[in-house]
């Protein structure tokens, strides 16, 4: 599996995302810092998330931060959640987690549907 990372600029409002046509990039130092790409430190204030090695039902990559919308069903019916994606360090597995602060399994193989993420749409979790 390849390791994908996606970057939010705070400073600029705008996402870096590696790879891209424009040409920016970053490093990322063995502390987890965030450099600048001469490998300096840099007063930007960064925020990166993992991509979580799982596609979206629209084959978008899910990110750490992403808010999916993940359909449940159980004796009463169906029903539909929306739910942030995070890393659980103390189980050291993905989990998505609700509105209330619950946390329960990410499931690799269910259909989830990225509505947005918890720099942009924080608002969704709501």
């Amino acid at each position: 599996m390849k390791i994908k990372f996606k970057v939010y600029d705070r400073l600029e409002s705008k996402w870096i995302l590696p790879n891209v046509s424009s040409g920016e990039r970053f490093k990322i130092s063995a502390n987890g810092d965030l450099l600048d790409p001469s490998g300096s430190p840099t007063d930007h204030l960064f925020e990166y998330f993992v991509s979580i090695g799982a596609k979206s039902v629209s084959g978008e990559d899910i990110f750490e931060g992403d808010i999916v919308k993940t359909k449940y069903s159980n004796g009463g019916g169906v029903y539909f959640c929306i739910e942030k994606v995070s890393w659980d360090e103390e189980l050291s597995c993905w989990v998505l987690v609700n509105n209330r602060g619950e946390a329960g399994s990410f499931l690799p193989f269910h259909n989830y549907e990225i509505v947005g993420n918890i720099i942009e749409n924080s608002d969704l979790l709501n």
